[in-house]
């Protein structure tokens, strides 16, 4: 089996490997083989290409800008009320 030699490894990446092989029972090089053999060897490439050219949203999109101002008004009550809040049982 070929042999495989890491050179400066983030001290980071060592410290996390080296903390997974102790709580897995194994040596670094033991952790780090498992997680290749974990990996896929050919990752799945996107279906569609990324994006190269500008499209043109599928909706209207407000404009930037000062908005004009809205009067509010007090509208009549649309739902009755809950039998048990009204006066007719006395």
């Amino acid at each position: 089996m070929p042999d495989l030699l890491l050179e400066n490894v983030p001290w980071e990446l060592y410290e996390d490997l080296r903390q997974a092989a102790e709580a897995n029972r194994r040596s670094v090089p033991e952790e780090a083989l498992a997680r290749l053999k974990r990996q896929p060897a050919h990752p799945h490439l996107p279906d569609e290409p990324f994006m190269t050219e500008e499209r043109i949203a599928p909706c209207t999109i407000p404009l930037p800008g000062a908005g004009r101002p809205v009067k509010t008004r007090q509208g009549e009550q649309h739902l009755p009320d809950p039998p048990w809040t009204t006066a007719g049982d006395r």
